[in-house]
């Protein structure tokens, strides 16, 4: 559905605050769910681990429910950061705190 010319629609349901995992030089990061127009989710991190070029590795997650996108996402970030010992802050971009 089309409304006033805009191809998608999605509405914001929850943002989350969540405990980031130890090897992370920042004590928490947000996800926000968005509800899709065909009633799925996506959930979007504040935060990405940049990659080996230098570019960050954004994640996301999809679910039929807020509770899967979220466990998705949360997932897709932990496995971005892996296991590799603590990072820098060097090693992080942030979104911009508007979007969330």
């Amino acid at each position: 559905m089309a409304l006033l010319g805009c191809r998608d629609i999605a509405r914001t349901v929850d943002v989350f605050q969540l405990g980031a995992p130890s090897v992370c030089p920042f004590a928490f990061f947000k996800i926000k769910v968005l509800e899709r127009q065909d009633g799925s989710f996506l959930a979007v991190p504040n935060v990405a681990r940049l990659g080996d070029n230098g570019s960050p590795d954004w994640v996301g997650g999809l679910g039929d429910s807020a509770h899967e996108a979220v466990q998705d996402t949360i997932k897709g970030f932990v496995d971005s950061v892996g296991d590799s010992g603590e990072l820098p802050d060097s090693e992080f971009e942030w979104s911009d705190p508007i979007d969330f």
